[in-house]
């Protein structure tokens, strides 16, 4: 995280957008009637982009709220609807009625997946929590395609991964994809 805190803004900006401009021309991202996706924090790939875009193309758009070891996704209509949740990360103001994500087979979901770290096998370091293992483990097979979005700096040697660990089918930088 050390090393991706220290882009300057513009940096973060012109990577933040390529990366951006990669995912939404993606056929995933296009053919997709649903959007999971994390809201950046801290030094994260922007994707307040990707949501706007996924709105303006009228698809569903869910973003993670955290309770306990538990992690659901609800659907936003506006970014007016987040708050500092749990970490400091924005999430929505959950109450009664909010519609929860309940990805299905049937619907054609992309989950836009974070992580601290990738190696070129696309395996991933989170932030220690297992919140996205757990929530993708408790539907096998139910998300549509999960891409992760990372910086080229965040690409590290192997990584050690775990049984219960869920990499993304695929990885974009500003400069790749893998």
């Amino acid at each position: 995280m050390e090393v991706r805190s220290r882009q300057s803004g513009e940096e973060w900006k012109t990577r933040t957008d390529r990366i951006m401009k990669a995912v939404t021309g993606h056929p995933w991202f296009l053919e997709a009637d649903a959007l999971y996706c994390y809201v950046d924090f801290k030094g994260e790939v922007g994707t307040r982009g990707m949501i706007e875009r996924a709105w303006e193309l009228e698809k569903k758009v869910y973003v993670p709220a955290v309770s306990g070891h538990n992690m659901e996704f609800y659907r936003i209509f506006s970014f007016e609807e987040l708050k500092e949740g749990a970490f400091g990360i924005p999430e929505p103001v959950v109450s009664e009625g909010w519609e929860k994500g309940d990805i299905s087979p049937e619907e054609k979901a992309l989950m836009i997946m974070p992580g601290v770290a990738f190696d070129r096998g696309r395996n991933r370091i989170g932030y220690g929590g297992g919140y996205y293992d757990r929530y993708l483990a408790s539907c096998p097979g139910c998300c549509g395609h999960i891409i992760a979005a990372a910086f080229e700096c965040q690409i590290v040697g192997k990584i050690e991964t775990e049984e219960t660990d869920i990499k993304p089918e695929l990885l974009i930088t500003e400069r790749r994809m893998l």
